[in-house]
């Protein structure tokens, strides 16, 4: 079993800018191959942006493995004005014994627009 243990996004943001995403992945059981799939929300609901694969070793509850995405906020998410990330957790060539702490939604992050 996997679980998402920790996701860390910005609070605030200005269009343009770079910042990192980070999703802390825990597993208690087996070593195995996970790839943590990144969704943005917009008008028209979820969207992909990336994916990451890599090894997530056996660690105590309190230990993870981190995810770290990069994301450039656009004109489009500052005129969102508040957008949230969706991160999901699947094991690669396995089954998960509780698949439902595989999904998590951030916190709101509030775009700026850019400065003119």
């Amino acid at each position: 079993d996997v679980a998402i243990y920790k996701f860390s996004t910005p609070q605030a943001v200005s269009e343009g800018q770079t910042r990192q995403i980070v999703v802390e992945v825990n597993n208690t059981r087996y070593p195995e191959t996970v790839e943590v799939q990144l969704f943005k929300s917009t008008v028209n609901g979820w969207v992909w942006f990336g994916s990451l694969v890599q090894n997530v070793p056996v660690r105590p509850a309190s230990r993870t493995t981190a995810f770290k995405f990069r994301y450039t906020f656009t004109s489009e998410d500052a005129a969102l004005g508040t957008m949230n990330f969706r991160a999901l957790a699947i094991i690669i060539d396995a089954r998960d014994a509780l698949p439902l702490n595989n999904e998590a939604i951030s916190l709101p992050t509030k775009v700026f627009p850019k400065s003119k």
